[in-house]
C-alpha cells in the first residue's frame, strides 16, 4: 500500500500485511437460531436478525467488549433503526411496529401502525427510516410521524412537501446544551429544494430552513453533524441546532458514513483509493491507496473517531491462506493514519462483518448464518488512541 499524492497522510504507507484466515470455531453460537445476515450496531450492541427452529422471527443482541450474547426475543423485525432506548421494528408487512429495549431485550410498546396519523395506506407499508436520541421516525411514502422512542407516544406527523420518499432522506441528530447540560433531538428531512430541521419537543414546527440548489440524494447523521449528499456529488455537513452548513472539501458518487468521518472509495492507477473527510470541519483527512479487489466500506456509523475503517475485497490467488473458505476478507486501516493493522479472511459461512474497536484495539465481528454465531478476530496490536 502507498500514499497517494495530495500529502494529507505525509507518510510512505507500509505494504499489505499477510492474510489472516478467521476461525469460525471460535465463534460463539445462539442454539437453535439461524439468520440472513441482517445486523445493525449501536455502540457495544449488535442487534441481529435471528429466527428459531421453527422459522419464526426473532432479534438477538450481542456484547461486543463482553463478547456474549446478551438476549433474543420473539420479534418480527423485518427493517429497523436505532434509538438511545434500543431497537425499533417493523412487522414484513409494516403493519406492526415494535420497540424492544436495549437492555434486557423486553418489548416496550408496540402499535398498529393503520392508527398512525397519515400512514393508513395499505399499499405503502410503514417502515421506522431514522432514530437518535429520545425519537424515531417512522414513514410509509412522504408521509411520516416522530414517535417518543420511550413510550411510542405519537409526538407529530410529518409530511414533507415532495413527492420523493422520506426513506434515506431523513436523520435524526442530538445537540447538545452549551454547558453539556441536557440534549435535543433534533429532525432534519430534505424536502423539494430545501433541508428542514425541527424539534419535536416543540411539536415539529420548522426551526430552520436550508435552500438546497441539486437534488439531496441521501441524509444521515455523522456524529454531532448531519450530512447531505447530492445526486452530484457534494456533501454539506450541518449543525443541525442552527442549520449552518459547510461543504465537504470533495466530490464522490458513492459517499459513505464511518463513525465521524465522511468516507468513499474510488479506482486510481492500479489501486484503490480511499478518502476520509473530518465530520466537523469537512476537512481531508486521510488519502491513501491499497492494491484491492472490488472494496466495499464495512465500517459502522456513529462510533467515535478512532473506529478502524473496513475495507471489504476479494482475495487473489496468491493471497488465499490454506484452508480459507472463502475469497472474502477485510482490510483493517486506523483512519488516522491509513495504515493497516491487519487483513482477515472471512470463513465461508461468514454472512456479515464489520470493523469496530473492542478493548481500544482494532477488530473485526463476524456473524455466521446457521446456527447463528458471532466471533471476534483482534490482532496483537497497540490499542489505538482515545478520540480528543
Amino acid at each position: 500500500v502507498a500514499a497517494t499524492d495530495g500529502g494529507v497522510t505525509g507518510a510512505v504507507l507500509a505494504d499489505l500485511p499477510a492474510v489472516e484466515l478467521a476461525i469460525d470455531a471460535d465463534a460463539i453460537a445462539l442454539p437453535g437460531k439461524r439468520t440472513d445476515g441482517a445486523v445493525s450496531l449501536d455502540g457495544d450492541t449488535l442487534y441481529v436478525d435471528a429466527r428459531d427452529a421453527a422459522g419464526a422471527p426473532g432479534l438477538a443482541a450481542w456484547e461486543l467488549a463482553t463478547p456474549r450474547w446478551r438476549w433474543w426475543v420473539p420479534v418480527e423485525c423485518e427493517e429497523r433503526t436505532i434509538s438511545a432506548y434500543g431497537a425499533v421494528c417493523a412487522s414484513a408487512d409494516g403493519a406492526r411496529i415494535v420497540a424492544v429495549g436495549a437492555a434486557a431485550g423486553a418489548v416496550a410498546w408496540s402499535l398498529d401502525a393503520a392508527t398512525l396519523p397519515g400512514l393508513a395506506d395499505p399499499g405503502v407499508p410503514a417502515r421506522p427510516i431514522a432514530g437518535g436520541g429520545d425519537v424515531v421516525v417512522v414513514a410509509a411514502g412522504r408521509r411520516g410521524v416522530v414517535i417518543d422512542a420511550r413510550d411510542g407516544r405519537v409526538v407529530h406527523p410529518l409530511t414533507v412537501g415532495s413527492d420523493v420518499a422520506l426513506a434515506g432522506r431523513a436523520a435524526v441528530a442530538v445537540v447538545r446544551g452549551r454547558d453539556g447540560d441536557g440534549e435535543v433531538s433534533v429532525v432534519v428531512t430534505a424536502e423539494d429544494d430545501a433541508l428542514v430541521g425541527r424539534i419535536p419537543a416543540l411539536g415539529g414546527v420548522p426551526l430552520w430552513v436550508l435552500g438546497v440548489r441539486g437534488r439531496v440524494a441521501s441524509v444521515q447523521d455523522l456524529g454531532e453533524r448531519v450530512v447531505a449528499t447530492l445526486d452530484s456529488g457534494e456533501a454539506y455537513l450541518i449543525e443541525p441546532g442552527t442549520g449552518a452548513a459547510l461543504a465537504a472539501a470533495g466530490f464522490s458518487s458513492g459517499w459513505s458514513v464511518a463513525g465521524d468521518l465522511l468516507v468513499d472509495v474510488t479506482s486510481g492507477a492500479g489501486e484503490q483509493v480511499l478518502r476520509a473527510f473530518d465530520g466537523r470541519s469537512g476537512a481531508e483527512r486521510l488519502r491513501a491507496g491499497y492494491v484491492v479487489a472490488a472494496p466495499v466500506i464495512v465500517a459502522p456509523r456513529g462510533t467515535g473517531a478512532v473506529t478502524p475503517i473496513g475495507l471489504g475485497h476479494v482475495l487473489d490467488d496468491a493471497a488465499l491462506p490454506p484452508g480459507a473458505g472463502s475469497r472474502r476478507a477485510i482490510l483493517v486501516v486506523d483512519s488516522a493514519t491509513g495504515r493497516v493493522s491487519h487483513r482477515v479472511a472471512l470463513p465461508a459461512r461468514a454472512l456479515a462483518a464489520l470493523t469496530a474497536t473492542v478493548g481500544g484495539r482494532p477488530a473485526v465481528a463476524f456473524v455466521l448464518e446457521q446456527p447463528l454465531a458471532v466471533a471476534l478476530f483482534a490482532a496483537a496490536t497497540p490499542p489505538l488512541p482515545a478520540a480528543p
